[in-house]
Parts: structure tokens; C-alpha cells; sequence
């Protein structure tokens, strides 16, 4: 476009330039969170793209300037919306405006003033699609940024510049990943463990990671499962230049969540029982021999959580950090001058932080990857709710230890039945593009071999299939239980029919081989053994071997379906055993009286 001259540009930016509002929500309760102000207008001034307006800006020397009318304008619709108070604005920001030769400090934080708005109530996004670590003078005046209580995000997560680098320098409150990764999400495997390492990554360092352009259901579920914190997309709702129409509660969220609620419940009270400090915090703001006092009334306390005004976790703050100061000869004076500026927030220590909605799973990784050895922040819609310290950490897992233990079958040391129907539920409950595999096994004549042998040889016939069952499985990630006696179970997630059935097939072959060697050698050259039937008759009896159900349930299964699930399991055993290969196999998605398949050896 033709040049205008600089009042020109910025006067065009005050009458053509709007801004529309999307929400980012929590990716557990549908609540809103903040909105990201998006820009619009640009072609009206001659641009045809946003980034040839900032372009545009850069090179004429005014970038700066017209990045505080955006602000302007972007809190000025933001603080017309009702709650904006506890809720954040994400805005947008080129990271060259901090080069740029019109730049000038503290002007963001009039217009907070102005608005009546909080001083955290902003949150500047740094898009990696610039290359923001060759701005000479960035990292002190993020440092800057810091002191005036702003938040930070890192946008575009994963397509930039130094990303890895980017993280580290500016420690990031948030940490968005690019729509890229998300989009087909659920059909591709390399995005979801790319996606699944940036958060576990951020999770470690106490970032909240918010999955962006979120449009369709089956992606959402998966961003859920791996870990985000907040989500926005079309999904939820597409911008709003009608500041009206924005919500504070998106009912789509619940209703997504709704299938897993049972079990997430479960969950958040196990953690909840063991939460400690829950009322005593320190404020981000509080004066700083405020602190020391509560310590010196704590005698007992080494650190102290820490809350900003929005009662969100922003981290721990040690009495050893303060130590240098106390025993310091002219600590206190030191501490407490004003001049000087110390704040608590120049004293916090990130921590990690989970949401009491994650799985004890997650909140258990989140701990293991990070070296905070005090513990985990638990919020509730980002509030802080309180503090799993490592006690209580340790106590959570010897309680889940116990009750597996409980429910351990005590001659194989497999999990039982109840771990087996929280195994199918929990493969009901994810979402998953794949197909999954249920294997039911059963011993054939195993009661005249019991009988025949005695009981200890009964049990060596159990321990055997128990150890082929791990050699043949464990690799392969399958779920393994023992049902009871000679009953056995292993389940395979995300599995295609013929791995399955590849696998079931090696277990029963080796397991029929090994076995014959608990016979006695004239009874094995006969092949076979004479036994009391059930009617107290003698016959003769086959060799001891192994037969399987197996139950193929697609990536639509649900929890409404266990029982018709169980039936079918139930109907393959029997046609198992007849049959000359021992497997019978189905479809779950098939009718139920639907011919069975059956696989000769």
C-alpha cells in the first residue's frame, strides 16, 4: 500500500480497527477462563494481511504507538464484559515492538488503571513465528513486563523459532500449541506424542498449556486426555466482535465430559482427602515481613504456597530463600526497605500444578517429572484448592499399592477381576482411533489333571501360563489378569485384530507344548490320562491345553456395552473349546446371534 503519513496510520487504526473475542475455557468444567483478543479491520486501511499491518508499522517507526491504541482498544471491550475482573485477557503482541524506536515503558499499565482492571488481568502472547530471541533488550523488559504483574504466553507452540530456548528464557505462564498439532490429533499418532511431551514438559516447569484451534469433538478428546489445561477453538465458539455474545460458561465442555464424570469424581475425592494447607497462603503482593512473620509463627513451615489476586497457584516460597537475608547482619532492614523493591514474587520458586479434575495418573506424572521435591499444587477451575506434599503423595500411592494388592490373585501376583473391569472401562472411556482386544483364556481338562497330579502340580500348570503369558504380552504393553483357577485375561489397547490374534495364538502353542512336560512319560507317550469325569465315571481325558475368546471392540465401544461384552466373552469360550485351533474370535460392532469365526490351528 501506499505510504501514509504516521498520525494518518494511527488515526486509521483508531476508526477501522475492532477487535473480536474468543474464548479460552477450561478443558474440564466448560468455564471461561479469558479471551483472546483477535484483530480485525485490517483491509479497511489497505492491509491484506494482519501481519503486513504489523509489517507496515515496523518499518515507518511506529510500532509501538499502534500497539498501545490496540491495547486501548482491546481492554476497552474487554472490561465492558461482565466478570471480566477474575477472567484474563490474551492480546497479541509483535515482539519487535520492544525494538521499535517510539517504545516506551509503563504505558500498559496506565490503561489497566484507567479500565479498573487488575494488574494481572493481562496476558501478552509471543508468537514464535518471530523470531522474538534476536530482539536485543526483550528479556529485561519481559523482566519488566514481570514486575507489573503480566502474564506471558508462548503462541504457536511447535512451528517457530527456538522454541526450546524461548521456553527456558522467558518462562512462559502459558504455553499454547499451535493448531497445527491439533487438528487431526485423534487419527495421528506422531502428533498426539508430540503433543502429549509439550505438555509433560510444561506441566514439569508449572505451565498451563491451552490447545488452539480446537474444531472437532474427537481432537478435544484427546487434548483432554493428554493433559491440556484449556482449550479454545471453533469447537467452543468462533470469535465475537459482539462483545454480547461472549460467555462465561461453555455447556458443550460438560456435555463432552459427561461419559468419564463417574470416574473423574472418584478420582478428585481420593486426591481431595489428602490435601494440606489449604487456608494458610501467601498473596504475590503481600509485604514481605508479613512473610517473615508467618514464618516465625510457623516455626514448623519451610515453605508456603503462593496466590496471585485472582486466587490462582503461582508457585512456593522457601523460608531457605529467605534465609540469606534473615541471618544476614542487616537482613531484615534489607528485606523490609522499600527502596529496594523486594516483593514476594521476586522470591517464588515455580511449582508444578495439576487440576484436582486430572487422573491420580496424571497428577502423579506431573509430580515424577519435576524435581520440586516439596510436592504439586492442586487447583479447581485454576483457584488454588491446595497442597499434595510428598507425604501425601507417598500416602496416595501406598493406599493404590493396598488396594491392588487386595485385589491381586496371591499365586500368580496378576491383578483380578475388579482390575480387569477398571481395565475395560478405562479403554471404554478413552477415545481412541483404534481398535482394541479382549482375550478370555481357559484350560482344557485342567479339573482331571488336578485331580489326577494333586493340587502342587495343579498350581505349577497355573504359574507356567502365568510366565508365558508375561514373556509373550508384557512387551506388547497388553493388560494381564488372572480371573481365578484356570481362568486368565489380557487386554490389548489399540490393537488391529491380527496382532491379536498373532499374539493369543503364540500363548496358547508355547503354553501346550510346556505343559506336557508335567506328565508322566507313559501317560504323555499314550496322550492321555484316565480320570473321574463328573459323574464319578472313568474315561480317558486329552492332554492339558489352553483355549481363548477373543473380542475385537471398536474405537465407538462404550461403557453401556459391558454387558454385551461379557455375553459375547462367554459365548466364544464355548465355541473355543471346540474347535480344533482352540481361538474363536468376534466383532463387537457385530450382531450378537452373528456367525462366529473360528481359527484352526
Amino acid at each position: 500500500m501506499e505510504n501514509l503519513d504516521h498520525q494518518a496510520f494511527l488515526n486509521g487504526i483508531k476508526r477501522h480497527i475492532k477487535y473480536a473475542f474468543q474464548p479460552i475455557v477450561d478443558i474440564h468444567t466448560g468455564t471461561t477462563y479469558g479471551y483472546e483478543a483477535l484483530l480485525r479491520g485490517q483491509s479497511e486501511l489497505g492491509f491484506q494481511s494482519i501481519q503486513n499491518f504489523f509489517d507496515y508499522a515496523w518499518d515507518q517507526g511506529v510500532l509501538h504507538q499502534a500497539d498501545v491504541i490496540l491495547r486501548q482498544k482491546a481492554l476497552h471491550g474487554f472490561a465492558s464484559i461482565d466478570g471480566s475482573e477474575n477472567m484474563r485477557l490474551f492480546f497479541n503482541m509483535d515482539g519487535r515492538t520492544f525494538e521499535s524506536p517510539d517504545y516506551h515503558p509503563d504505558s500498559t499499565a496506565k490503561l489497566l488503571q484507567t479500565y479498573n482492571l487488575p494488574r494481572d488481568s493481562l496476558c501478552l502472547e509471543m508468537s514464535e513465528l518471530y523470531n522474538n530471541s534476536e530482539a536485543k533488550h526483550i528479556t529485561d523488559i519481559l523482566a519488566r513486563c514481570r514486575q507489573q504483574n503480566f502474564r506471558l504466553a508462548l503462541d504457536d507452540y511447535g512451528r517457530g523459532f527456538s522454541e526450546l530456548k524461548m521456553l527456558y528464557d522467558y518462562q512462559p505462564d502459558y504455553l499454547k500449541i499451535d493448531r497445527f498439532f491439533i487438528d487431526g490429533l485423534a487419527e495421528d499418532q506422531k502428533k498426539r506424542l508430540l503433543v502429549s511431551n509439550m505438555v509433560n514438559m510444561s506441566h514439569a516447569l508449572g505451565i498451563h498449556v491451552i490447545a488452539e484451534g480446537v474444531e472437532r469433538v474427537q481432537d478435544f478428546n484427546f487434548c483432554r486426555e493428554l493433559g491440556c489445561d484449556l482449550v479454545q477453538g471453533y469447537l467452543i465458539s468462533r470469535p465475537q466482535l459482539d462483545h454480547d455474545k461472549v460467555k462465561t460458561y461453555y455447556p458443550i465442555i460438560t456435555k463432552l465430559n459427561n461419559d468419564d464424570r463417574r470416574n473423574r469424581k472418584q478420582i478428585a475425592s481420593n486426591v481431595e482427602e489428602h490435601l494440606e494447607h489449604q487456608n494458610t497462603v501467601i498473596r504475590e503482593y503481600d509485604q514481605i515481613q508479613d512473610v517473615l512473620e508467618m514464618f516465625k509463627n510457623n516455626p514448623d513451615r519451610v515453605f508456603f504456597p503462593v496466590v496471585d489476586e485472582k486466587g490462582e497457584a503461582r508457585g512456593i516460597l522457601r523460608e531457605s530463600v529467605l534465609k540469606g537475608y534473615i541471618y544476614n547482619r542487616f537482613g531484615h532492614a534489607l528485606l523490609n526497605n522499600r527502596g529496594i523493591g523486594h516483593r514476594v514474587i521476586d522470591f517464588i520458586t515455580r511449582c508444578p500444578i495439576a487440576d484436582i479434575d486430572q487422573s491420580l495418573d496424571e497428577i502423579l506424572h506431573i509430580y515424577a517429572t519435576n524435581d520440586i521435591p516439596e510436592g504439586i499444587m492442586i487447583s479447581r477451575n485454576f483457584k488454588y484448592l491446595g497442597f499434595l506434599s510428598n507425604h501425601s503423595l507417598l500416602q496416595i500411592i501406598n493406599e493404590r499399592r493396598l488396594v491392588q494388592a487386595q485385589d491381586q490373585n496371591p499365586l500368580t501376583k496378576l491383578p483380578g477381576n475388579n482390575s480387569i473391569n477398571d481395565f475395560v472401562g478405562k479403554i471404554l472411556n478413552t477415545q481412541s482411533t483404534g481398535t482394541h482386544g479382549l482375550a478370555y483364556f481357559d484350560f482344557n481338562n485342567f479339573k482331571p489333571f488336578n485331580d489326577h497330579y494333586g493340587f502342587r502340580q495343579g498350581d505349577r500348570a497355573i504359574l507356567l501360563f502365568a510366565d508365558i503369558m508375561k514373556k509373550h504380552l508384557v512387551q506388547e504393553g497388553a493388560f494381564l489378569g488372572h480371573v481365578g483357577g484356570d481362568d486368565f485375561f489380557a487386554g490389548f489397547s489399540d490393537k488391529d485384530q491380527e496382532t491379536v490374534l498373532l499374539k493369543v495364538r503364540k500363548v496358547i502353542a508355547s503354553f501346550n507344548e510346556d505343559v506336557e512336560s508335567f506328565y508322566a512319560k507313559e501317560d504323555r507317550e499314550k496322550g492321555y490320562i484316565l480320570a473321574k469325569d463328573r459323574d464319578g465315571l472313568f474315561r480317558k481325558f486329552a492332554m492339558l491345553s489352553c483355549a481363548a475368546a477373543v473380542l475385537m471392540l471398536p474405537a465407538s465401544a462404550s461403557v453401556d456395552q459391558m454387558d454385551q461384552i461379557g455375553e459375547k466373552l462367554a459365548y466364544l469360550k464355548k465355541q473355543a473349546k471346540n474347535t480344533d485351533g482352540f481361538v474363536a474370535y468376534d466383532h463387537l460392532e457385530a450382531q450378537q446371534k452373528a456367525k462366529v469365526e473360528l481359527l484352526h490351528g
